[in-house]
C-alpha cells in the first residue's frame, strides 16, 4: 500500500485534509496497519484499526486519503485498502459518527470524493462505500452516469447490483436494465432488481408476458445487446416463461389478468396435457374429461384450433367422435371421418360410460355403506356431529380435495376437507364453511379444526398432512397457522417399501403416492380416476362421494395393517407404542423405537448389527421427523419383503472414508453428506464431471463416488470412478 502523498511538505508529514487536524498521526496509523497486515495478524490487526477509528476525528477522510493516494484495491486479490474498506463500514454499523450532518457541504464533498473512487473500484468495494458515505442520498447525476458506463460496456450485471444498492431504479429504463440480465438467466437478480417497486414490477411483468406472445423469437431481443452469451435459451421460451410469470403472479398477489399472453401459454399447454391423458395415455373418464376441457377452451379460438387438431388425429376417430359429442361441436368444424363416426354415435344414442365389476374389483373398495358417508354443509350438520369428531383417544384420518388449475394462474381454492373415523366418513364443504372470512360460522369453523388437530390425544392420520394443512390455510385465513399447532399426528407419507423398483422411462405406468402404499400394505392400489375432477361442482356426484371417503378411509384402514402385523413389514412389535407422540415442543417429534430407518441410496441390502437395515452403520441416518412435502412426524420407515440375504455384498465404507464428486444440480444432498462427516466436492455450473473426478481422484489416489442427475454421460460400468494413476 502507498501511504498518503507528502510532497510540498517540508516536514515530511503527510498532507491531511481537514477534519482530520486532531487525533493521531494518520501516517503512523497507516504505517501500523501495514506492518500488522505484512505479518497477517488479523486479530491484532482489527484491534489496531478500531483503536485508531476511535481516535481519528473523522477516519473516512483517512479511508478516502489512502483509496485515492493507492491504486492496490484496484489489483485482484486480498488488500489492505479493500480491507480497511469493509472494517470500517462494520466499525461505522456499530457505532455510527456524531458527524458531519445529512446534506452539509462537508459531507456533499466527502461524497464527491467517493464516487470518484466508487467509478473505479472494483464490484466488491460497492456496497461498504455506499454504506460509509451514504451514496443512495448523495448527487445522483455522476452515479448514473457510472451506471449507464457500466452497462454500455456489457457489466450488466455490476450495473444492475449497483442500481439496487444505490436505489437508482426509478431513473432507469427497467426493460433495459432487465432483458440482459434475463438472456443471462439472472431472473433472480432480475426480481430483486424491481423489489420494493410495485410499478417496475409490473413492467417487468409486462416485459416477460411479452416474450410469451405467439411467435415471438427471444433471438431478436438478443441480437440487441451482442455483448451478451446467451445461457440456456430454452428457459426463456414461451411455455417455460409463462410459468415462471404465473408464480411472480401469484407470490406478488397480482390479477393473471395482467399477463394475459402468459395465462394463454399456460391453458394451451393445460389443454395439450388433458388431451395427451385423455387419447393417448386413456387416463381420464369421460365426464371429467369433458367438463375440464369446455371450461379451458370457451371461446378461445386458438384452444378450439388446438382441439379440432388432437380430434382430427387418425389413430383416435372413435374417442374423437365421442369427444365431438360429448362437447357438443358441430360437424361442420370436424374433419369428415370424424363427423361420420359422430354422425353413427347419434343414431346410436349416447354411449353411457359404465364401469366393468373386474375394473371395480381391481381397486381398494370402501368397506362402509354409503350411508355412511356425511356431506357436512351446514353448520347445524358439522355440529351434530361435532362431539364424534372431538372423540378423545381416537384416530381420525385427514385429507384434503381441490379443484386441479393445471397452472393457468392463481392459487387453486381447497373445496373438501374429508375427516374418517372409524365406520364413518365426514366430507365438509369449505367454500360454506370459510367464507365469509370472518363470519360467525367460518371462526366457530376454525375453531373446532384447531381443537381437533391441537388435542394430542386424537391421533392425526394423513398422507403429505403439511402439504394440505397449508393449502387449508390458504383457503381459511382464520386457519393460517394451523400446521404450527398440530399435535399427535402421523404422516404415512414417509411410510414406503424400498425393494420396489422404480419405473423406468417408457414403462406402462403403476400405482404411485398413496395408491402404491395401500397396493402394498392392503393388497389393491386406490382407484385414481375421479382424482382431479371438479370438486366444486355442486351436488358431488356418486363416483366424487365414494373418491373422496376412500381417499381418507383407506389411512385408517392402513394404519389398523400396520398395526395388526408389524412383523410383516419389518415394523416393531408394539407398534402402536412406538408411534405414541412423545412429550415434546416440537409437535412433529415422535419416538420411534421400533421402526428401521433407511433412505433411497444405492447402498446394498445388507443389516450389520448396530446399523440400520442397508445402511453402514458410520452412515445411518440420525432419528429426525421426516422430511419432503408434508412430512410430518415420522421418520423415513422403510419395509422390506423377506429376500434371500445376498452373498456377494459391497463392503461397508466408513463415512469418514467416503468421498463424493457431487453434481451441480445436487447441492442438497452435498450438504447432507457433509452434515455426517463425508468428504464432498460439488462442482459449479457447467464444470465436466470427469475431469474434475479425476483431478480430486488422482491428488486423493483413491476411488470417487461421481453423483450426478445424469449419471450415465459420467459414470463408467462400475459405480466408482476409477483414475488412472500409472
Amino acid at each position: 500500500m502507498d501511504l498518503p502523498d507528502t510532497a510540498g511538505d517540508p516536514t515530511g508529514d503527510p498532507v491531511v485534509t481537514e477534519g482530520c487536524s486532531a487525533g493521531p498521526d494518520p501516517l503512523l496509523f497507516l504505517q501500523a496497519l501495514q506492518t500488522l497486515w505484512s505479518t497477517r495478524e488479523l486479530r491484532q490487526l482489527r484491534e489496531e484499526a478500531r483503536r485508531g477509528f476511535a481516535a481519528l476525528a473523522d477516519p473516512r477522510t483517512v479511508l478516502l486519503d489512502v483509496l485515492e493516494s493507492s491504486r492496490g484495491w484496484q489489483q485482484k486479490g486480498p488488500s489492505l485498502e479493500a480491507w480497511l474498506t469493509w472494517e470500517l463500514a462494520h466499525w461505522l454499523s456499530a457505532q455510527p459518527l456524531p458527524g458531519l450532518a445529512q446534506g452539509s457541504s462537508g459531507l456533499k464533498q466527502l461524497q464527491a470524493r467517493a464516487v470518484r473512487v466508487l467509478t473505479e473500484s472494483p464490484p466488491g468495494l460497492v456496497e461498504p462505500l455506499v454504506s460509509i458515505f451514504q451514496l443512495q442520498d448523495a448527487d445522483r447525476g455522476p452515479l448514473l452516469t457510472h451506471v449507464h458506463r457500466l452497462h454500455q460496456e456489457g457489466k450488466f450485471k455490476e450495473a444492475a447490483l449497483l442500481g439496487l444498492k444505490l436505489r437508482l431504479q426509478p431513473l432507469l429504463d427497467v426493460e433495459k436494465m432487465s432483458s440482459p440480465l434475463l438472456l443471462q438467466d439472472r431472473m433472480a437478480l432480475a426480481q430483486r432488481y424491481v423489489a420494493g417497486f410495485p410499478d417496475l414490477q409490473r413492467r417487468l411483468l409486462a416485459l416477460l408476458d411479452s416474450w410469451c406472445q405467439p411467435g415471438f423469437d427471444i433471438r431478436v431481443v438478443a441480437r440487441q445487446f451482442p455483448q451478451v452469451t446467451p445461457l440456456r435459451l430454452e428457459r426463456l421460451s414461451p411455455g417455460v416463461l409463462s410459468r415462471q410469470v404465473l408464480s411472480l403472479l401469484e407470490r406478488q398477489g397480482l390479477d393473471p389478468a395482467l399477463c394475459p399472453h402468459a395465462v394463454a401459454q399456460q391453458r394451451l399447454a393445460a389443454l395439450r396435457h388433458l388431451c395427451r391423458e385423455h387419447f393417448v395415455e386413456g387416463s381420464w373418464s369421460r365426464e371429467n374429461w369433458t367438463e375440464h376441457v369446455q371450461a379451458l377452451v370457451g371461446q378461445d379460438e386458438q384452444l378450439q384450433d388446438e382441439l379440432r387438431w388432437w380430434l382430427a388425429s387418425p389413430d383416435n376417430q372413435a374417442v374423437a367422435a365421442q369427444c365431438a359429442l360429448d362437447l357438443s361441436l358441430p360437424e361442420t368444424q370436424l374433419p369428415a371421418s370424424v363427423a361420420t363416426e359422430l354422425r353413427r354415435l347419434k343414431l346410436q344414442g349416447r354411449a353411457a360410460e359404465v364401469r366393468s365389476e373386474s375394473r371395480r374389483d381391481g381397486y381398494y373398495q370402501l368397506p362402509i355403506a354409503s350411508g355412511d358417508i356425511h356431506f357436512l354443509a351446514s353448520w347445524e350438520d358439522l355440529a351434530r356431529h361435532e362431539e364424534e369428531l372431538l372423540q378423545p383417544g381416537q384416530v381420525l384420518a385427514v385429507d384434503l380435495e381441490w379443484r386441479p388449475s393445471f397452472g393457468t394462474g392463481g392459487r387453486p381454492q381447497a373445496s373438501i376437507l374429508q375427516l374418517a373415523v372409524k365406520g364413518r366418513v365426514f366430507l365438509l364443504d369449505l367454500p360454506v364453511f370459510s367464507r365469509p372470512v370472518g363470519g360467525q360460522v367460518s371462526q366457530a369453523f376454525s375453531r373446532l379444526v384447531s381443537q381437533m388437530l391441537s388435542d394430542p390425544s386424537i391421533t392425526k392420520l394423513g398422507y403429505g398432512m403439511s402439504g394440505d394443512l397449508r393449502s387449508l390455510g390458504a383457503s381459511c385465513p382464520a386457519l393460517a397457522h394451523v400446521e404450527k399447532q398440530l399435535r399427535g399426528s402421523l404422516d404415512l407419507l414417509q411410510m414406503r417399501v424400498a425393494d420396489k423398483p422404480a419405473l423406468g422411462r417408457g414403462e406402462a405406468r403403476g400405482p404411485r403416492g398413496l395408491s402404491l402404499l395401500v397396493q402394498q400394505v392392503l393388497g389393491k392400489p386406490l382407484d385414481k380416476a375421479q382424482q382431479l375432477s371438479n370438486w366444486d361442482r355442486r351436488p358431488l356426484s356418486e363416483g366424487q362421494l365414494v373418491y373422496t371417503a376412500a381417499d381418507a378411509y383407506c389411512l385408517l384402514e392402513v394404519y389398523q395393517a400396520l398395526c395388526r402385523e408389524p412383523a410383516r413389514f419389518c415394523l416393531s412389535e408394539d407398534l402402536a407404542r412406538s408411534l405414541r407422540p412423545v412429550n415434546s415442543e416440537r409437535p412433529e417429534a415422535w419416538e420411534l423405537p421400533g421402526l428401521q430407518e433407511a433412505s433411497a441410496s444405492p447402498w446394498p441390502n445388507t443389516a450389520t448389527p448396530g446399523s440400520s437395515q442397508g445402511w453402514p452403520s458410520e452412515l445411518s441416518p440420525p432419528s429426525r421427523p421426516g422430511r419432503g412435502s408434508g412430512a410430518r412426524g415420522l421418520s423415513q420407515a422403510v419395509w422390506r419383503e423377506p429376500v434371500a440375504e445376498k452373498q456377494d455384498t459391497a463392503p461397508e465404507v466408513p463415512v469418514r472414508a467416503f468421498r463424493a464428486v457431487c453434481d451441480s444440480m445436487l447441492h442438497g444432498l452435498a450438504r447432507s453428506l457433509r452434515c455426517l462427516g463425508a468428504d464432498v466436492l460439488t462442482l459449479g455450473a457447467g464444470e465436466d464431471h470427469r475431469r474434475a473426478a479425476e483431478a480430486w481422484s488422482w491428488r486423493l489416489r483413491e476411488e470417487v463416488v461421481v453423483l450426478s442427475l445424469a449419471p450415465a454421460t459420467v459414470l463408467a460400468q462400475n459405480t466408482c470412478f476409477q483414475p488412472q494413476l500409472s
